[in-house]
Formats: C-alpha cells, structure tokens, sequence
C-alpha cells in the first residue's frame, strides 16, 4: 500500500511541476499577447491548457490524499488504533496501551504509563515503548531519546 501512495503523489508531483511551467509560459504570453506578438485565441488556448492541467492536479492530489488516509486507516485498524493514529504505545507484556495522533502525545503517554506502573513496593514496572504504524500496518520503533533531543 506504501508503495502505491508513493506513485499516486509522485503522479501528483509530476503534474504539478508540468503546471509550474505552463504557467511560467503562461505569464510570458500575457506579456506577448500585449505587446501584440500572439493572437488572444492563441493566449487563451493556452489559459484553457492551464486551467486542464490545473484540474487533472486537484483530481491527482485527490486520490492520493484519499489513498493516504485509506491506508492509515488500514494499518491503524491492524493494530485496533483509531483510524487516523500514527502511534502506537505497547509492550509485550503490556499489550496495547494507547494510540496517539502525534508523537509527542504517544512518548507523553508512555511516560506516564511508566510514572504509574513504578509505585513502591509493587515490584510493577512497564515494558511499553512508542511505535509508529507504517501505511503497510509494520510497527517501527521511535527512540524517544533521539526524539527529545532533536526537539530542543
């Protein structure tokens, strides 16, 4: 699934740098079109280019953004998160504990799943560690400590 994401953007990406140009040329043939060096049908033949290009774009990036959230919503159910949850908290022991949008709610959950399984006496602790879910549902561990550093 990850991999037809992938194409479906770059199918985006490529219309999107055809368009870039057009309207580069577009912006060129408004200045000829007044200093009278093309026609205005050949000037508005090229706006109506524009405009289809700019159409099959929005279409492109449609279906791609449509793609994407299917596919987190598979994997998000493959691991019983809310379908648009990228994070996962788990342990083996553990098991699931929660599923989180974002990476910093996922690391601040386990943490204080962590605070709370270290009660005195209890000889409790927690295995958990924070997990992001792949679009092909594949769990990849997040180093927390890289994380935080990064975030400073």
């Amino acid at each position: 699934m990850k991999r037809q994401v992938k194409e479906l953007f770059a199918k985006a990406e490529r219309t999107k740098e055809q368009l870039d140009e057009m309207m580069a040329e577009f912006g060129d043939s408004l200045i000829k079109l007044l200093n009278d060096e093309i026609s205005v049908e050949e000037h508005q033949a090229m706006s109506k280019a524009v405009q289809n290009v700019q159409k099959a774009w929005k279409q492109q990036m449609d279906i791609a953004l449509k793609a994407l959230l299917l596919a987190r919503k598979e994997a998000a159910s493959k691991w019983g998160a809310r379908p648009y949850d990228q994070y996962i908290v788990k342990g083996d022991m553990r098991g699931r504990v929660s599923s989180h949008l974002t990476v910093d709610d996922a690391i601040k959950a386990a943490k204080r799943d962590r605070e709370r399984c270290r009660h005195p006496g209890t000889g409790m602790y927690s295995d958990v560690l924070v997990y992001q879910i792949d679009l092909d549902g594949e769990l990849h561990p997040v180093d927390e400590r890289e994380y935080e550093k990064q975030k400073e």
